[in-house]
């Protein structure tokens, strides 16, 4: 993504910030992602099919809680 594109995000998110009833939050969130070094790269490789360690490891902790739940509370027979 261009660089002009990441600086319109950020204005975006500081007029957000600024004005009541808009979120700007976001808008910085993701032109600070765009401006940051290599972040591109990580970005292609996640597209790419190799996520994150911090991805699996937290799909893997979701994936326990799930079954916690279901262990705990087992769906009712009806």
């Amino acid at each position: 993504m261009p660089h002009d594109v990441a600086w319109l995000l950020i204005t975006a998110g500081v007029v957000g910030l600024v004005t009541p009833g808009v979120l700007g939050l976001p808008f910085l969130a993701m032109g600070g992602l765009v401006l940051w070094p290599g972040s591109s790269t990580r970005l292609e490789r996640w597209l790419n099919g190799q996520p994150p360690r911090l991805l699996k490891g937290s799909m893997r902790q979701i994936g326990r809680f799930l079954d916690d739940l279901e262990r705990r509370y087992p769906p009712s027979a009806r």
